[in-house]
């Protein structure tokens, strides 16, 4: 069974869709990224293009196969499954349509309700273990979560934190600008800034073109590096320590 890394709430992975299609999952991908010769250009690159925000429809993602090797998926939620269902007409839209909605009705009753009532005393029994056990490992991952995330952030040099995040944005390719705004939203959310905003009426001020800052300079000028880095360290985790051992050979 294929083990997906990341799992957001209201999203079905694009291996679930290629099942509903039945398609190859690289066909999916395709749609999403463009063709590899570039004759096609993908969702993502026209959305990308016209500043709209990637993450509202896809989200990068990886999985496990049967062999343990990691490859590539997206997350998509409801409105991209309404974008790649526009992709396909017919009676394989239809079928698509039907499956997904269904999907997403079941996921959104789930959240309404989150448990099935007991009709025995054995069943609610069962079900109370099963919540606790539930919320023991959830805590427990959590915990092993933040202290990998603290390491992460904590044993880094400050003058590292900018090239970190950097060079995580910038893995993403041609899509890097999207993940500085999923960084930039994500520290909005987090810290109550918006960094975007401030920038903007920071370089309004500037009477000259020299002394105007890019988003992520105008955190490194006025200290909010150390706090966008420990987002980036939540949002790419799994990227960081590869991202890190690059910078030590350099500096070393």
């Amino acid at each position: 069974m294929n083990k997906i890394t990341t799992k957001t709430v209201n999203t079905i992975t694009t291996l679930e869709i290629a099942d509903m299609l039945e398609m190859k999952h690289y066909k999916i991908l395709e749609k999403l990224e463009g063709t590899k010769d570039g004759k096609t250009k993908g969702i993502i690159k026209i959305l990308t293009d016209h500043e709209i925000v990637v993450s509202d429809y896809f989200i990068l993602s990886t999985y496990k196969d049967n062999s343990g090797k990691e490859n590539k998926c997206y997350l998509v939620t409801k409105l991209g499954c309404d974008f790649l269902a526009n992709k396909f007409t017919g009676e394989k839209g239809i079928l698509f349509t039907a499956k997904y909605v269904k999907k997403f009705d079941e996921m959104e009753q789930a959240i309404k309700n989150p448990f099935n009532l007991p009709t025995t005393y054995k069943e609610a029994l069962i079900q109370l273990l099963d919540k606790v056990e539930e919320n023991e490992k959830l805590i427990s991952e959590n915990n092993h979560k933040q202290v990998v995330i603290n390491g992460l952030t904590d044993e880094i040099p400050l003058y590292k934190k900018k090239d970190v995040i950097n060079r995580i944005c910038k893995r993403a390719g041609g899509h890097y600008a999207n993940r500085y705004k999923e960084l930039y939203k994500c520290f909005k959310e987090n810290f109550h800034i918006d960094l975007e905003l401030r920038c903007k009426n920071y370089n309004l001020k500037q009477t000259k073109e020299k002394d105007k800052l890019s988003i992520i300079r105008f955190a490194e000028k006025f200290n909010f590096i150390n706090d966008l880095y420990s987002c980036c360290a939540k949002l790419y985790e799994a990227e960081i320590d590869t991202v890190l051992k690059q910078i030590n050979k350099i500096h070393n």
